[in-house]
């Protein structure tokens, strides 16, 4: 993804074209494609390559500005500037350098650099195509279109839409420097310009001339690698003293550029010095392959009529020549008119002297014969490659990494807006967590409270049931056996009777101990409770009562599930020891209905009745069940019990 980042502004940049949909918006779309992981380190990686480009830095003093166009109301107008290379050229970039304004904010913008221009070559082809929207980041930069060694020996900017001036509002057609490169060499420099109008004001500072005098508005401050103050002959020569210096380059090499880096300006605010200084009004250039320069060529001669003519960096292309030394000689005088003194001096923070686009000069020997040496400005720093600022880079790397600083200070602001986004989001979702937590955490603690009540509820009903079975299940054998006992009693002078009974005795006992073992859960009695039918005509035998039982329903009974079936005969059970007890009735009658929704038990007996309305052993026992329960006369003189259950799908078998 990152390098989909890189390839937006590479592609944009090789065809020379800027425009709201290949920019701003591919680029806004490509971050917000970014996981937050991804945009973090997408931060990190900006920050970190901007600490290693170069710094902008305005130039300070006087001096050229570059070209200018007539001033107009309206953007739509064609403005254009050519220039006329010396040979059809393989061209690698072109580089836009603009004018440069400070803003009321503080800082510096570009002023008058067209929103749209084009660039065609002689015989009108487009090369590139440029424009910029109101997204893009304020430009203080160069602007490097790649052409990729696409040839011209002419060169055409048309402005297509031009942009207002900070002075009056007025749109007007601004430039500080066009730059042609063919590999590390500006085949622009110092070449013909032409241009479409040409102001008559203001010629010392606009001319079309000036856009290829290879002045920028900027210092070299790449603020990397050591620092170093420029060399300066001593003060106090004598007015007629020749200076020259000679750079040995150690062996004869083909060289065809020159660029000398002028001594520093004061670093204080306001300056101390308008610049200039140790740069003669009249400079020679030589080269020789002999150390005496019996063998001398001119490589360069070069006037300067005023500090407008000096910039921080001057630079000259010149026919290759083969040379081992080059002399540079001070013929004219200082040009700093500022200060009375006017003698001769002569000195450069650095000479670079150019082979093939390489500085060759770096690290070489310095010779200055017959100039003492200026204790704190020696002569090797010369050649040592680093300025006031650091490191020394080539022009074009320099300018270059100028513009990728703008390139990376417009996305930075992005990828930082897309993290401030994200980390609201990541907020809201987890101020949303927090909140679903605490609601989880009261729901989990409402539903232990509720379990708990549950269980508690549960426990009780268990209890209660356990009560209930017990003295349902065991009370009914128990009397069933003290029945059998008083009869046994009775007989016992009749052995033939007796035996019987005894027999009855032993049987209700054994299911009492096996209810006693199972009362917890009757469920788990395999040997009770096989068929309720059964069962109620062998609890009505047990109690020596004479009795009728019908049932109706009995395939509706048999998908009854065991619990109930258990239920339903131990509250008829319970029913027959209130009848044995408290009745005093010799017969009764149960009858036993069941449908799919529900089951009826009737139970009525010829007794005296039940004082006070039904038992509350019946009452208990119906209520956990979850059934119904009346009493009332019965017609034999007894009374009459009736249990109404629903029986619930989910408690039914299937068959």
């Amino acid at each position: 993804m990152y390098c989909l980042l890189r390839a937006l502004v590479s592609i944009a940049l090789m065809y020379g074209m800027v425009s709201a949909q290949t920019s701003a918006t591919r680029l806004h779309n490509a971050i917000n494609k970014l996981s937050l992981t991804a945009l973090e380190k997408r931060a990190g990686e900006i920050q970190s390559e901007l600490s290693r480009l170069s710094h902008f830095a305005p130039r300070g003093g006087i001096g050229t500005i570059g070209y200018r166009s007539e001033e107009f109301t309206t953007p739509d107008r064609q403005e254009w500037v050519q220039i006329e290379l010396a040979e059809n050229t393989a061209i690698d970039q072109i580089i836009l350098v603009p004018c440069l304004v400070r803003t009321p904010q503080g800082g510096y913008r570009a002023d008058g650099f067209p929103e749209s221009f084009k660039i065609t070559d002689e015989d009108g082809k487009i090369l590139a195509e440029f424009s910029t929207t109101a997204d893009d980041h304020p430009r203080i930069s160069p602007v490097v279109i790649e052409l990729n060694g696409q040839s011209a020996s002419q060169i055409r900017i048309d402005a297509t839409r031009l942009s207002a001036r900070a002075f009056d509002q007025k749109f007007t057609f601004k430039l500080s420097e066009v730059l042609v490169f063919s590999g590390q060499k500006n085949v622009a420099l110092r070449c013909s310009v032409t241009s479409s109008r040409m102001i008559p004001d203001n010629s010392h500072v606009y001319h079309p001339a000036f856009l290829t005098d290879g002045a920028v508005p900027y210092l070299m401050n790449t603020a990397q690698g050591k620092t170093s103050v420029a060399y300066l002959s001593p003060h106090h020569l004598a007015p007629d003293k020749l200076l020259n210096f000679t750079i040995d380059l150690e062996k004869s090499t083909p060289i065809s550029g020159i660029h000398l880096h002028t001594v520093e300006q004061s670093d204080n605010v306001p300056q101390g010095s308008p610049g200039g200084t140790g740069m003669p009004s009249h400079l020679l250039v030589e080269g020789a392959n002999r150390a005496d320069f019996s063998d001398a060529r001119k490589l360069l001669e070069t006037r300067h009529a005023s500090l407008f003519d000096v910039t921080p960096i001057m630079m000259w292309n010149f026919p290759e020549t083969r040379c081992r030394y080059v002399r540079f000689t001070a013929l004219g005088h200082r040009l700093d008119k500022t200060i009375k003194e006017t003698l001769p001096r002569i000195g450069f923070a650095e000479v670079e002297i150019l082979s093939k686009g390489a500085n060759v000069a770096a690290g070489k020997s310095v010779l200055a014969k017959d100039i003492p040496v200026h204790e704190r400005r020696p002569r090797i720093n010369l050649t040592d490659t680093r300025n006031a600022y650091g490191e020394i880079l080539s022009f074009r790397k320099w300018l270059n990494e100028l513009a990728r600083r703008h390139e990376l200070e417009g996305e930075l602001p992005r990828v930082n807006a897309a993290l401030s986004k994200r980390y609201a989001a990541q907020k809201a979702n987890l101020r949303r967590i927090s909140v679903l937590t605490i609601v989880l955490a009261s729901g989990i603690v409402i539903v232990i409270l509720i379990m708990r009540a549950v269980r508690t509820r549960q426990m009780y009903e268990i209890k209660e049931r356990f009560a209930a079975d017990l003295h349902d299940e065991l009370g009914a054998k128990v009397q069933s056996i003290g029945i059998l006992s008083d009869l046994a009693q009775k007989t016992k002078d009749s052995p033939a009777e007796l035996d019987p009974i005894l027999e009855n005795i032993r049987n209700s006992t054994k299911d009492l101990g096996t209810a006693i073992r199972h009362c917890t859960n009757l469920l788990e009695a395999d040997t009770l409770y096989t068929n309720l039918h059964a069962d109620m005509h062998r609890t009505a035998k047990r109690l020596l009562l004479d009795y009728e039982i019908t049932i109706e329903g009995e395939e509706h009974i048999a998908q009854l599930d065991k619990q109930t079936q258990i239920d339903l005969l131990l509250f008829y059970k319970e029913c027959l020891v209130n009848i044995s007890r408290h009745a005093d009735a010799s017969h009764f009658s149960a009858d036993l209905v069941a449908s799919p929704k529900s089951v009826t038990l009737t139970v009525s007996d010829n007794g005296q009745g039940f004082a006070g309305g039904t038992p509350p052993s019946l009452k208990r026992r119906a209520k956990i069940i979850k059934g119904t329960v009346s009493s009332a006369p019965a017609s034999e003189g007894g009374s009459c019990i009736l249990l109404s259950l629903p029986v619930k799908k989910q408690t039914r078998k299937h068959p």
